[in-house]
């Protein structure tokens, strides 16, 4: 982006749903990459990929070879919730619509301990993002499974403030994301479509 533009200079700021949903409403941020999660009316959401929920295991948990798995099936199993503003409402939510309460082992807000935690056996976790590697930082192999019946996926896309009309530079950064974010390809992702060709070659 900033080589087709080289007048500009983009800052990036990492954070949370509800800082990036206050940071548009008082004009501190320009836009958002962020998730179609409790996204009030005063802001504009386009959409560039939904990510369905799949379940994370370690390579010697009893449910790694199946190829799908139903949350009836993880009941009394140890969670490992990633403990986010309106990340751990959605995945509460998959379970409470199944009539599901989920033992809850332990919880971490930051996605890569989690995923350590689990690779390590503590329990298993429940994503929507998935990372190339199936690999956590202490190199333990962790095992994504389809998570079977239909849930609500989380959908990535481009908030803004509803209220400002969106310039040239910002309807071309969102032209660039739509060219590079999609069903078929997402930077540094499992993208849905790479999951759904490798679930039918097997």
């Amino acid at each position: 982006m900033e080589q087709r533009f080289p007048d500009t200079t983009i800052r990036h700021v990492e954070g949370h749903q509800e800082d990036f949903l206050k940071g548009l409403q008082r004009s501190e941020i320009d836009l958002a990459r962020t998730y179609d999660l409790q996204i009030p009316d005063d802001i504009e959401f386009s959409p560039l990929v939904s990510l369905p929920p799949y379940i994370v295991v370690a390579e010697t948990h009893p449910l790694a070879h199946q190829s799908a798995v139903a949350l009836e099936e993880l009941t009394g199993q140890p969670l490992v919730l990633l403990d986010l503003p309106l990340s751990r409402e959605y995945v509460l939510a998959l379970f409470m619509a199944a009539g599901i309460t989920p033992t809850i082992a332990t919880r971490s807000a930051y996605p890569e301990e989690v995923r350590a935690m689990v690779a390590n056996g503590v329990g298993y976790a429940l994503f929507n993002v998935r990372p190339r590697s199936d690999q956590s930082l202490d190199g333990r192999k962790l095992v994504s499974i389809r998570l079977a019946g239909q849930h609500r996926p989380m959908t990535i896309g481009i908030a803004t403030l509803r209220a400002l009309a969106r310039s040239k530079l910002i309807e071309a950064f969102c032209g660039h994301c739509r060219a590079r974010i999609s069903r078929a390809y997402i930077p540094g992702m499992v993208a849905p479509a790479m999951t759904e060709r490798s679930r039918i070659n097997k």
